[in-house]
């Protein structure tokens, strides 16, 4: 495995129980499209993570497998999952362990750029069914917005990993379903408490952690940051999901 996929696999080993509880869901409004898509067939939850869109799927009925390779997110996974039926698998996008053609939708959350794309995309090849979809989300803020900008200037001003968010998105769709593939965009607005804000801004990949010399000078531009925007104790945060379904062949 490579330095690269070692560090995605390890990254949100920070604390996955504030990641399960501060991270956005999904808007209902998508989860019913993927229904729609999924049928009574069952939908691999690749990167689930925490099993937050899992979970969400579950409440569906939607019959749902969870592919998660780090060990923490894993458990959490688990624990957060354990009063429904859902069987988790600690186990590797590119070697996801299920059987071939046994899939009829893969759902991908803020996760595919972690993946190799190419060992990804065979592998999805081998487990999905003949006439099977893809779909990739993402949870973004949206730019433009001055509260957005000044959330990402933090960022930019003390994370030195921070490359933009989820910027290379159009680049991964185009790599990965070369016979084309549909945009969906559903808003999703976030109303932060300032410690549910903490937890967001502490769980992304890039933030500084306790032992980053500036971790306390990011803990408090982002209490400032809430203070200039906050009312009645909540911040309203303008966000969307979009998600990109299609086919590999």
């Amino acid at each position: 495995m490579s330095n690269y996929h070692i560090k995605a696999t390890e990254i949100f080993s920070k604390n996955p129980e504030q990641y399960s509880l501060c991270r956005p869901q999904y808007p209902l409004s998508m989860i019913r499209d993927l229904k729609e898509k999924a049928g009574s067939g069952i939908v691999a939850d690749i990167g689930c993570g925490t099993g937050i869109l899992t979970k969400q799927l579950l409440k569906a009925d939607i019959c749902v497998i969870g592919i998660e390779p780090n060990p923490g997110m894993y458990a959490q996974a688990q624990l957060d999952l354990r009063q429904y039926n859902c069987k988790l698998i600690n186990a590797t996008a590119e070697d996801t362990k299920l059987d071939e053609g046994s899939v009829k939708l893969i759902t991908v959350a803020q996760a595919l750029h972690w993946f190799d794309l190419n060992s990804f995309k065979i592998e999805s090849e081998r487990i999905l069914q003949s006439d099977a979809l893809i779909a990739s989300i993402y949870n973004t803020m949206e730019k433009g917005e001055p509260i957005v900008e000044d959330f990402i200037n933090i960022h930019r001003r003390l994370c030195p990993n921070y490359r933009g968010g989820y910027n290379r998105t159009e680049e991964l769709y185009d790599r990965l379903y070369t016979e084309g593939y549909e945009i969906r965009e559903y808003p999703n607005n976030q109303v932060f408490s300032l410690e549910r804000l903490l937890g967001y801004a502490t769980s992304l990949s890039y933030s500084p952690t306790l032992l980053d010399a500036n971790y306390i000078e990011y803990l408090k531009s982002i209490c400032d940051y809430f203070n200039q925007y906050s009312k009645d104790a909540k911040i309203n945060i303008p966000m969307q999901t979009t998600m990109a379904i299609g086919a590999l062949k």
